[in-house]
């Protein structure tokens, strides 16, 4: 056998650089098979795996897209079977498919085997990354995937100089770590604002260092490396004691300038006629919506009361049935909603996630359906007045019978509640399978920890079949077999493994989405998980405007582990709102279940009860002098439906003679609630 020769490949330097010699590759006894092609749309599904071709294909391409880990190592043809037979493919064995991979391993000739010898993949890949100092410049090379999310070097994908770069680049598993987009996430929004907006309120100050700008010119929530600056090493020079001016604020009143009387305006979530009508404030205040007439402006006293639909808000309104709390709800979302000249104006229409739970027996008969869908209903006295579409989802067991409830309301469509597998975190699944409903921990457990925590581990993204291949490698007990089977048959009935199902989470400006788990099979815990799914995808989407509805939710924020997960997300959202843009609005009949959302809620809006507990729920978050206890609380008694008692500590209702603004601190303003542009479906059957 002839002794195998060397062969060292350089890489071609680009402008300003020395060249750099990389590790020689040993020479092959046959020419290694190019990489192969693939359209960037390519899914599993794409392979007619019935057939030995299109399995060797599928095999393939697998190869290529999987089994090269971040560090551009070989993860081994035992990893990589694994792999392959935890994928869903009913048309092979386990082992065909590993007789397949052994044979395009070890047949070159065949039309689909795997392009790198194992010479080859006994070597690192990185070894021809060459390390380039920070001070030199780059010639930037757009990279090219000939294997669409490969996970090797660019230089190895082309061993024979047919796709040279000037410089070796890294190109990292994008199949089991997927990034999502940057701009999806709050971080992407938040650098991308920086980026195009800037800093509101500082001037541009120059280093005295370093006295030229920089362009900016990242995009997709990604910040350049000009942008990040050079760091300032310490100097000996003088301070400039008036470039610091530009850092400080106005030392005279803030009210004298009139900036105090805009800022409280534009960010304040109520505001009272009179602000809005003022034209120093008009372009401070872009969108807002009636509410009502409240008593509260001694100019007016019976002044008209605005929702600011501008900005991020959180709204808590309780009350007894029939006192007018779903009639306010609807209002709001109509404000955020519904463009209309007689409701104010809307430039910038909100989407809205409704959350709605209820029980459903039989044929449902007595059930009741979430009085969101009725937005979709115009007014019988008010024409074209409804919100643009709604969609509802729910649960795939009951579909049959609900649908024909809500299909009976115009622009209203109905399809089933189901999750994309890719969707999942493993935080879900930790709290899917950590449900008990007596507040114990189940016994397996400590088994899917470990495996979470290991595939926590191994990769970002979070794969499901992974997971139950996992799940079936490891021992289970048969009673904790037994449970765990119950758990993932119940998150299973929810995903889409076939991916037959159109993705209707997507949200739309003007387009309400109901998520309704009402069903038989469908408990409060299992409900409140999937609520938090939905609402997990809505903030992670594009939508500008976001309004959070949880509708009656004491049928379902009870004190079980799934619903205090919920409230706890909730708050989250709720303390960061001003960051993702997001409203909720929280209806209740019960409000001693969510005191501790009343607290971070910038209005809270109290219509009829009479329960000493509820009252003294609400004052423990609520200031309310000790003297006028007791006459609010006959004041509430004595509430007629549709008035309500508003307190909005932030809310804008007179503008004062010395140019500064009466707020709704410690201010408990009675609202008459205007009436509804669209169909009320919550009105009262009586017998007569």
């Amino acid at each position: 056998m002839p002794k195998k020769e060397k062969m060292v490949e350089t890489l071609r330097p680009s402008a300003g650089h020395s060249s750099a010699p990389v590790t020689s590759l040993p020479q092959q006894r046959w020419q290694p098979k190019p990489w192969p092609s693939f359209p960037p749309n390519v899914t599993d599904a794409s392979f007619d795996r019935r057939t030995e071709e299109g399995l060797e294909a599928w095999v393939q391409w697998s190869y290529c897209k999987q089994a090269f880990g971040l560090n551009g190592n070989f993860i081994g043809f035992t990893k990589l079977k694994q792999y392959l037979t935890s994928r869903p493919c009913p048309h092979a064995t386990p082992e065909k498919i590993w007789n397949t991979v052994d044979k395009l391993r070890k047949e070159p000739e065949l039309k689909y085997a795997f392009p790198l010898m194992e010479q080859d993949r006994k070597q690192p890949m990185t070894r021809e990354i060459r390390v380039i100092k920070r001070s030199e410049t780059v010639q930037k090379v757009p990279t090219q995937y000939i294997v669409p999310e490969f996970t090797g070097v660019s230089s190895v994908l082309s061993q024979r100089g047919s796709q040279m770069q000037d410089v070796a680049t890294v190109t990292y598993d994008r199949t089991l770590d997927e990034e999502e987009d940057p701009g999806q996430d709050l971080l992407g929004r938040r650098l991308s604002q920086m980026h195009h907006v800037g800093q509101e309120g500082v001037e541009d100050v120059k280093s005295p260092e370093n006295d030229s700008s920089h362009s900016h010119s990242g995009n997709r929530g990604h910040l350049s490396s000009d942008a990040t600056g050079e760091y300032m090493e310490p100097s000996d020079l003088e301070p400039d004691f008036d470039a610091m001016e530009t850092l400080l604020t106005s030392a005279s009143p803030a009210h004298e300038s009139g900036d105090y009387y805009r800022t409280a305006a534009r960010y304040a979530p109520l505001l009272d006629e009179s602000i809005v009508r003022d034209d120093e404030t008009r372009e401070d205040l872009p969108q807002y919506g009636l509410m009502g007439t409240h008593d509260q402006n001694t100019g007016d006293p019976s002044s008209k009361l605005f929702l600011n639909t501008n900005v991020p808000f959180s709204a808590f309104v309780c009350g007894v049935q029939g006192s007018g709390k779903s009639h306010t709800t609807s209002c709001i979302l109509e404000n955020c909603l519904i463009p209309s000249k007689i409701l104010g104006v809307l430039k910038e229409p909100l989407s809205a996630l409704v959350f709605s739970y209820g029980l459903f027996t039989g044929n449902g008969a007595g059930f009741s359906i979430s009085e969101a869908a009725f937005l979709g209903m115009p007014n019988s006295k008010i024409s074209n007045a409804h919100a643009k579409k709604i969609k509802v989802l729910v649960c795939e067991t009951n579909f049959k019978k609900i649908s024909k409830l809500y299909e009976r309301l115009p622009n209203v469509t109905v399809s089933c509640f189901k999750l994309n597998p890719r969707n999942l975190d493993i935080d879900l699944i930790l709290t899917l399978m950590n449900v008990d409903e007596t507040g114990r921990v189940p016994l397996y457990m400590a088994q899917i920890l470990r495996i979470l925590r290991d595939m926590a581990t191994a990769s970002t993204r979070f794969d499901y079949n992974e997971f139950k291949h996992r799940i079936e490698m490891a021992r289970f007990e048969p009673m904790q077999q037994n449970h765990l089977d119950i758990r993932l048959g119940v998150l299973e009935s929810f995903l889409d493994l076939t991916g037959t199902f159109h993705n209707e989470m997507v949200f739309k400006p003007g387009e309400i989405t109901i998520i309704d788990m009402s069903c038989p099979f469908v408990d409060v815990n299992t409900a409140c998980i999937m609520f938090r799914c939905g609402l997990q995808h809505y903030l992670q989407s594009q939508a500008s405007g976001k309004l959070v509805v949880l509708d009656e939710a004491h049928k379902y924020m009870l004190d079980v582990p799934a619903a205090k997960d919920l409230n706890a997300v909730l708050l989250d959202t709720i303390r960061m709102q001003r960051h993702s843009g997001t409203r909720v609005l929280i209806s209740t009949q019960e409000p001693t279940l969510l005191t501790d959302l009343i607290a971070l809620c910038s209005i809270a809006v109290v219509h009829r009860f009479s329960s000493p507990e509820w009252f003294t729920a609400i004052r423990r978050h609520i200031r309310i002098p000790e003297t006028e206890r007791e006459e609010l609380m006959e004041s509430i008694e004595a509430l007629p439906t549709g008035t309500a008692i508003v307190y909005s500590p932030k809310s804008a209702l007179e503008r004062k003679n010395d140019g500064t603004i009466k707020q709704g601190t410690s201010v408990m303003m009675e609202v008459n609630m205007r009436q509804r542009i669209t169909a009320d479906g919550g009105k009262d059957v009586l017998a007569v």
